[in-house]
């Protein structure tokens, strides 16, 4: 009866993997070059699921032999299917060749190491107890690592983007998704050692991998395939142009800054710094350099500052301007977006600012 339900609830678990692969891999994906990482992700996260596919088709075979064996096939597919995962995520938001290359090879690594001490475990017993933690410690280092590169290169893409758009995609389930992973392998490390969890943790599997499917194929990163390959040596070029000119360069942005921000040309909606750096007639780069390093903020949170600083003048105004109006007129015209960057900047709400001046 056991070993019934076993197969049961292994093949249920295979079967919805296995329409969630299908879905990431078999699904409209625009065939346009500037999406062809945006597909490769989903190919590769598909493929996981594919994986995760075959080990619940095999896992209760693996329950039926040594507790040693299930317990290195658990932790092989787990390591695997982890490293699919995170090298999805690289892939979405577009990171440089190098790094994918190099994560491909270091993912090879402690899967091969794993598997080869895997295998040296079934000859020689005397080597299985030791094999079972440092398996976990593999596991649970590996994917650590990989989690942290991943916030890491989060926090550079979503830069990449304040650096450059007005309003910037919302990435936040981005940023969900990698600490949602990062749980998911600690939990999975607990679940190898403690059995009783081993289901509670196959449905928290399954509800982190139907989340990122549905986000993943609602999501089309045109903002960050037009701006992410933008090559890393033409901004370090820019950088050392800019060392090397020096105060002269800071000084004449600064002007071009100021009688740019004086004419209030800020107010205008959906700006890029290209198009700031154009009017003012210099290089974006440049002027991304200047705004981090000299000014100190990101181009995004520097442009808003400018905006809200204007709609704090416009809601002291005894004229009583509407709030949404008020937010046209300073370049923000979403309502949320305006009540949101008002209160990152100043740390209340439009209404709470309009009150206190009163």
């Amino acid at each position: 009866m056991e070993i019934l339900l076993n197969w049961t609830v292994s093949l249920a678990f295979a079967f919805v993997f296995a329409i969630l692969g299908v879905f990431m891999i078999f699904l409209h994906i625009p065939k346009e070059e500037r999406f062809k990482y945006y597909r490769y992700s989903r190919y590769t996260l598909g493929i996981g699921f594919l994986v995760l596919t075959v080990y619940c088709c095999i896992h209760p075979l693996t329950m039926q032999g040594s507790d040693y064996i299930e317990f290195c096939f658990m932790l092989f597919f787990s390591l695997l299917v982890s490293w699919l995962t995170y090298s999805a995520f690289l892939f979405v938001v577009y990171a440089e060749s190098f790094k994918r290359r190099r994560f491909f090879l270091d993912g090879i690594i402690p899967i091969s190491i794993m598997l080869v001490l895997g295998i040296v475990g079934m000859k020689f017993q005397q080597f299985q107890k030791i094999n079972t933690v440092l398996f976990g410690i593999i596991f649970g280092t590996k994917c650590l690592w990989m989690g942290y590169t991943c916030i890491r290169e989060y926090r550079r893409c979503t830069k990449d983007l304040e650096n450059y758009y007005d309003n910037t995609p919302d990435l936040k389930w981005m940023y969900n998704l990698i600490w949602l992973s990062i749980i998911l392998s600690i939990s999975t490390i607990v679940a190898f050692y403690i059995k009783s969890l081993e289901f509670v943790y196959y449905l928290f599997l399954l509800v982190v991998y139907a989340y990122m499917t549905f986000k993943m194929v609602n999501y089309l990163p045109i903002k960050i395939s037009r701006l992410r390959e933008t090559s890393v040596e033409q901004t370090a070029e820019t950088e050392n142009k800019i060392e090397k000119i020096g105060k002269d360069l800071k000084s004449k942005l600064e002007n071009m800054v100021n009688n740019w921000v004086e004419e209030k040309k800020f107010t205008k909606p959906g700006i890029t710094i290209k198009d700031v750096a154009a009017e003012i007639g210099t290089n974006h780069n440049y002027l991304s350099r200047y705004l981090n390093s000299v000014v100190g903020m990101t181009f995004s949170v520097w442009l808003h500052t400018l905006r809200i600083e204007e709609s704090k003048m416009l809601l002291s105004n005894p004229d009583r301007i509407s709030i949404e109006e008020i937010g046209r007129k300073v370049g923000i015209p979403e309502i949320y977006n305006y009540s949101r960057w008002f209160k990152n900047i100043t740390g209340m709400t439009p209404q709470q600012y309009r009150k206190s001046v009163k």
